[in-house]
């Protein structure tokens, strides 16, 4: 299902995010759905993208999202320069 533009609520209705381990997991079953398996897939660049709601997105981006409520103004990077560490924290 596309959406027009993705909310926080609706972020947060379907989808678990772990702050310790940076990972997304489903919140809702569903046809296809493994229940408890992370998220997202690795992309050519190094980071992790997951298709949500018909878009494709960096988890990191998603991540901070989820915690903050508002996506990011600026460019946001991981602090590690692990790009595959999408803890909150970094």
């Amino acid at each position: 299902m596309a959406i027009r533009e993705l909310t926080h609520q609706y972020l947060t209705d379907n989808l678990n995010y772990d702050p310790e381990t940076g990972t997304f997991t489903w919140k809702i079953p569903g046809k296809g759905r493994i229940m408890g398996k992370p998220l997202g897939s690795n992309h050519s660049n190094g980071y992790i993208e997951l298709r949500f709601a018909g878009k494709l997105y960096l988890v990191h981006r998603l991540a901070w999202f989820h915690c903050t409520g508002s996506w990011p103004k600026y460019h946001i990077d991981h602090k590690d320069n692990d790009r595959t560490n999408n803890r909150i924290s970094n």
